[in-house]
C-alpha cells in the first residue's frame, strides 16, 4: 500500500483527576482541601494525534476501550473535544484505561495512579502492521518485528519512555537501534547512561540510536547531529502544571519532522508546544492554534553548537 502522509499512535488512554493547589500533602488519616478540581484527559502518546490534528495534521489513534466506567469517562471526553479519529484495539484487559490521581501544591505535585497494563501486545503482531503500514510517521511499535519491517519501508519511528526503576539500554536497546529519533527527559537519560554529562549523554545514546536528543526542562535541548552537540535553548513561560511537556515536546517534534524542516527547527517547535502546555492545568493546551505557535516562533532562540554544557 502508497504511504500516506499521516502521523499514526497507539498508546492507552489516560483519564486525571486533578486536585489542584492543596496546602499541604495529608498525614495518613488527614483531610486536606483543594481550590480547584477538574477531569481532563491525561498524558501519554495520546497526546501526539489529539495535538497535531488541532494544527491541521492528518492523524489516527490506536487505543483501548473495555466495558468499565473509566471507559466511557476517556470515551466521553473524546466526543467532547470532537476527535474522532480513533481506531479500537483488542485487548485482555478488563479496565484498559489509565486512571491518574494528580495532586499538586504551588511548589510540587504527587501522582497516584491505577493501570492494568493494556498494550498492544494483546493485538498481534498483523493487527498493529496494518494500522501502521499506511502512515509516514509512527510511534514505534513494542513488537520488534513489526518496527523492522516499518523501518524497512521508510517509515519515520519516533521512540519515547516514561521512568521506571529498571530503565536500562539491556531493556530498550533493541528498540533505539530502530528507532530515528529517541528523546528521554534528563532524569531518563542519566538513568540509562550513568553520567550527569549531558554531552556525555549523547555519545553513550549515539552508540544505540541515530539521533539522541535529551530534554533538559527549562533549558531547552541538545542533541548530537552530524557528530556537533547542539543546544536548542528554551523560551520562557508562565508555569503552572509542567504535567505533559514532554508528550507536548515529541508532538512539536513530529510538527516539525511532517513539514520535513530540519532538526533544529523540529527540536524549535517541541521546545514551543512542550513550553505552551505547562501555562495551563492538565496535559492539553485547548486554546492551541497555528497563529500562537507562529508568533512564538518569532522569538524561539535559534540552535547554537556547543563544545561543554554547564548544568
Amino acid at each position: 500500500m502508497e504511504m500516506s502522509k499521516i502521523v499514526a499512535v497507539i498508546g492507552q488512554m489516560n483519564v486525571d483527576l486533578i486536585y489542584k493547589d492543596i496546602n499541604r500533602f495529608p498525614n495518613e488519616g488527614e483531610e486536606v482541601f483543594a481550590t480547584d478540581f477538574k477531569i481532563e484527559l491525561g498524558g501519554g502518546p495520546m497526546v501526539i494525534p489529539i495535538m497535531l490534528n488541532r494544527l491541521g495534521i492528518p492523524v489516527k489513534l490506536g487505543t483501548y476501550f473495555g466495558d468499565d466506567f473509566q471507559s466511557r469517562i476517556a470515551s466521553d471526553l473524546l466526543n467532547d473535544i470532537r476527535f474522532h479519529y480513533v481506531e479500537t484495539l483488542q485487548t485482555r484487559k478488563k479496565h484498559p484505561v489509565v486512571v491518574t490521581c494528580v495532586i499538586t501544591t504551588e511548589a510540587e505535585r504527587s501522582f497516584v495512579c491505577y493501570n492494568e497494563g493494556a498494550n498492544e501486545l494483546d493485538c498481534g503482531p498483523e493487527t498493529i502492521y496494518e494500522f501502521y503500514k499506511s502512515s509516514s510517521i509512527c510511534f514505534c511499535p513494542q513488537d520488534l518485528s513489526v518496527a523492522r519491517k516499518l523501518k524497512e519501508e521508510g517509515k519515520i519511528l519516533v521512540f519515547d519512555v516514561g521512568w521506571t526503576d529498571d530503565l536500562s539500554f539491556q531493556k530498550i536497546g533493541e528498540h533505539l537501534k530502530v528507532c530515528d529519533y529517541f528523546t528521554p527527559n534528563e532524569k531518563e537519560a542519566e538513568k540509562l547512561t550513568g553520567t550527569h554529562d549531558p554531552l556525555a549523554m549523547l555519545d553513550r545514546l549515539e552508540a544505540y540510536t541515530k539521533t539522541p536528543i535529551v530534554k533538559l526542562g527549562r533549558r531547552g535541548c541538545i542533541a548530537k547531529l552530524n557528530s556537533k552537540y547542539i543546544h536548542v535553548p528554551g523560551l520562557t513561560f508562565k508555569t503552572i502544571d509542567p504535567t505533559g511537556a514532554g508528550d507536548n515536546f515529541l508532538t512539536g517534534l513530529i510538527y516539525g519532522l511532517y513539514h520535513e524542516l530540519p532538526l533544529e527547527d523540529c527540536i524549535r517547535y517541541g521546545n514551543i508546544m512542550g513550553g505552551l502546555c505547562t501555562e495551563v492545568l492538565g496535559c492539553f493546551r485547548w486554546d492551541l492554534n497555528l497563529q500562537m505557535i507562529e508568533d512564538y516562533w518569532k522569538q524561539c532562540p535559534r540552535a547554537r553548537e556547543v563544545t561543554h554544557f554547564e548544568l
